[in-house]
């Protein structure tokens, strides 16, 4: 468990490559540590490393169902756009926890972004649960992924900008 922590550690401080090298190595002998698979899909998410993400979270909610990870899954396949595949795992996640305000924000997310309706239920759900908590996530993905992505369309973000001042989040 204390090399655990250590890798933990070192996600928290963004050393990605030291902490999956260790991970690696607590894998050899601990291959159903469902925390261990956990920790290794957040390295390789935060290095980018979809595929590789994507497979340790489902090897860790094989090994236990927890919303956690689930929610992860959701957000590797939300990082690369796709967009189903994250409403799914999203979805998942809050049939094992409804309380989950990431989950219904990051589905908020998917569905703002395909233009759905059923974004707006989501987004209400995350914020009666916390409404601090949402307008600080709704600002800081506007502000980091949102604002200045010239790929995304400007109806798009002038539509999801309007719904962020409603809240006073900008």
């Amino acid at each position: 468990m204390e090399t655990e922590t250590k890798a933990e550690e070192l996600i928290s401080k963004g050393k990605y490559l030291s902490a999956a090298k260790l991970l690696d190595t607590l894998l050899l002998t601990q291959k159903n540590n469902d925390n261990i698979w956990y920790l290794r899909g957040v390295a390789s998410l935060r290095r980018k490393n979809y595929e590789y993400a994507h497979e340790c979270f489902e090897r860790a909610s094989i090994i236990r169902k927890k919303p956690e990870y689930f929610r992860a899954m959701g957000m590797t396949h939300l990082e690369i756009f796709e967009l189903e595949d994250a409403i799914e795992d999203f979805e998942h996640a809050l049939s094992l926890s409804a309380k989950d305000v990431l989950s219904h924000f990051f589905l908020s997310l998917c569905y703002l972004f395909m233009d759905s309706p059923k974004g707006d239920h989501h987004m209400k759900a995350a914020y009666s649960l916390d409404k601090k908590r949402t307008k600080q996530l709704l600002s800081n993905f506007y502000h980091i992924y949102f604002r200045n992505d010239p790929r995304i369309h400007s109806n798009l973000k002038s539509g999801l900008e309007k719904r962020i001042k409603k809240l006073n989040a900008i």
